[in-house]
């Protein structure tokens, strides 16, 4: 049996792994997504799966994909730098925003 996949962009809010997930901010050009969970954040873009019906959705990354289409950050001016950079074009690849990431200073823990 195939399970259907639920799209990213219905989940405005979601509990995973304990934890209450809330969306901050989403540019559907890119499909890039910034997440809040507890205390940290969590700048995703969504995989594209298709359902078995045929239909197109973008689901959140799991574990194999999590450092290609997921971060997670304990600053929220960095996740917002971070944000700032996906939100300021009509595309941005998880390879530009590696690329990115690695210009900003790391947050101090």
């Amino acid at each position: 049996m195939v399970l259907e996949m639920k799209d990213i962009s219905e989940m405005k809010e979601f509990e995973k792994y304990g934890d209450l997930f809330r969306q901050v901010r989403h540019n559907p050009e890119t499909g890039w997504w910034l997440y809040r969970r507890g205390t940290s954040y969590e700048v995703v873009k969504g995989v594209k799966h298709k359902n078995p019906d045929g239909t197109i959705v973008r689901t959140y990354p799991g574990s194999e994909t999590w450092g290609t289409y997921g971060y997670t950050v304990c600053d929220c001016s960095w996740a917002e730098a971070v944000i700032d950079f996906i939100m300021s074009a009509s595309s941005r690849t998880a390879q530009e925003l590696y690329e990115f990431k690695k210009t900003l200073k790391t947050p101090a823990i």
